[in-house]
């Protein structure tokens, strides 16, 4: 009989892994030394970019103007050409959740230094 599957608190939906295995790659990874770590030191310059890294799609919408300017944001003092901006446009008309990351992503690699 195969292992029973795990449920994600709050989420709704089924892991794929089975039951104890996440808890065991964690104790792994932690013996062996492994740390996630988190280098965001700034919060993201708009209200509307999540500043941590993103497990589940992102929830709520916004309309394609504010992600504009979310994007504006998060390019600041990026010299950017016409096709660039026809790129950053269609981001824009892209669903909210993909928006989202796209400009989450984009926050992050910034902070980074990327």
């Amino acid at each position: 009989m195969p292992a029973p599957l795990a449920f994600r608190a709050g989420s709704g939906q089924q892991d794929l892994m089975p039951a104890g295995l996440a808890e065991h790659m964690r104790i792994c990874a932690s013996a062996l030394g492994w740390r996630r770590k988190e280098v965001i030191t700034m919060p993201p310059p708009h209200a509307y970019i999540p500043g941590r890294s993103i497990v589940f799609a992102p929830q709520g919408s916004a309309p394609p103007a504010v992600r504009m300017e979310a994007f504006k944001a998060v390019l600041e003092g990026v010299p950017t050409g016409a096709y660039d901006d026809k790129v950053i446009t269609w981001l824009c008309s892209l669903d909210d959740p993909t928006a989202k990351t796209v400009a989450s992503l984009m926050w992050r690699c910034r902070e980074t230094g990327l």
